[in-house]
């Protein structure tokens, strides 16, 4: 449940350790929601009917999630991709955006390139070149306005890195994202 492990530093591996919200990020990418978006009613081919969730339980999930990123990161620009594993989960997300006030309150979304030649439906690490460089274009033209891309490198040893310069007021701010793949 992310709404819980959003508050830890590793959830998976120390559930004790708060996470201290200290560094405030400009902007918090968010991709979550496909699995959700299989689950919904209308979607699921699973056999097991506790699995299901309608459409808007998964968009209600999401506000809430949103609403969480908001309370622990006041300032920041949130921007929720979805679309990379082959669901169509946009438009939920997309309803979901808008019910949170949109650009005016600073939450984004972006339908990124599908591309499940990774495993279990992920994208591979070619697929996730392709994405970083979606986000990374959005980034500079919508959320920072006069920034521009110097690099952006996805490797194939399971990390996928994107080091990207931005010149904002005469200085060159880097910013570094890294991601298992």
């Amino acid at each position: 449940n992310m709404l819980t492990a959003y508050n830890y530093q590793r959830y998976l591996k120390d559930q004790t350790t708060l996470y201290d919200f200290q560094r405030q990020p400009d902007i918090v990418v968010v991709e979550l929601s496909a699995n959700d978006f299989t689950r919904a009613n209308s979607l699921n081919t699973d056999s097991d009917p506790s699995n299901d969730v309608t459409e808007q339980q998964v968009i209600d999930g999401l506000v809430e999630l949103g609403t969480l990123i908001r309370a622990k990161n006041p300032d920041a620009k949130v921007l929720w991709i979805a679309g990379s594993n082959g669901t169509n989960s946009y438009p939920l997300v997309s309803a979901a955006i808008e019910t949170l006030g949109g650009a005016a309150n600073n939450y984004f979304s972006l339908k990124v390139t599908s591309n499940i030649d990774g495993a279990k439906t992920h994208p591979s690490v070619a697929g996730h070149k392709v994405i970083a460089g979606e986000v990374t274009e959005f980034i500079a033209k919508n959320l920072l306005g006069n920034a521009f891309v110097t690099s952006a490198e996805v490797k194939g040893n399971g990390k996928a890195t994107a080091s990207i310069g931005f010149a904002l007021e005469g200085d060159t701010v880097d910013y570094l994202a890294t991601a298992d793949v």
